[in-house]
């Protein structure tokens, strides 16, 4: 069973081969060859892919149209495993098993003691969580500096700005600790 975001991909990608022009194209006429979708499915997808900006979408009783729009372009040409992504990116400063195991440990007790903190409403716990386990996932993918750049944004982007100073101690302190590895690069 395909994936939603492997659906998605697939209606980004055959309007990416259609050209970034300012045509409108019948999504189910693009997708005509594929049988994966399920009746109304096309409807939600390009929803959900114009309110991510990838695409504008018209439709009517009988259509959808959708364009690509300039965002949805660079979306396909970056994303992982596309058959169009140009970026043979390949991370000169990797991570070692022992820095990788070192910076699992630091996530992990970062998520407990910011669990523990009890924010409320100012940052979840299921945030949280799921923002670490995505950073565990990019330490074999991502070189240090772009790990260590993408850990930044998700702090502020967990709540990092509205944080008591508690919290904001917590996050901050969890990679200075003087470890060679951990002093951002």
């Amino acid at each position: 069973m395909m994936k939603t975001s492997e659906k998605k991909n697939l209606i980004l990608t055959a309007l990416y081969e259609q050209g970034l022009n300012g045509q409108s194209y019948d999504v189910k006429e693009l997708m005509s060859s594929h049988s994966i979708f399920k009746a109304g499915e096309l409807r939600v997808l390009t929803k959900s892919l114009e309110d991510a900006g990838l695409i504008k979408m018209s439709a009517t009783r009988e259509a959808i149209y959708v364009e690509l729009t300039a965002d949805g372009a660079e979306y396909v040409e970056d994303f992982p495993g596309s058959s169009t992504q140009s970026n043979n990116y390949e991370p000169t400063d990797t991570f070692s098993a022992s820095e990788k195991k070192i910076i699992i440990e630091k996530l992990n007790d970062l998520t407990e003691q910011l669990k523990q903190l009890q924010l409320g409403q100012e940052i979840t716990y299921d945030d949280i969580r799921a923002e670490m386990q995505e950073m565990k996932q990019l330490s074999n993918v991502l070189g240090k500096k772009h790990w260590f750049q993408v850990l930044k944004g998700k702090m502020i982007d967990i709540g990092l700005g509205s944080l008591s100073d508690k919290a904001f101690s917590l996050m901050s302190d969890a990679f200075t600790d003087g470890t060679p590895l951990l002093n951002n690069p």
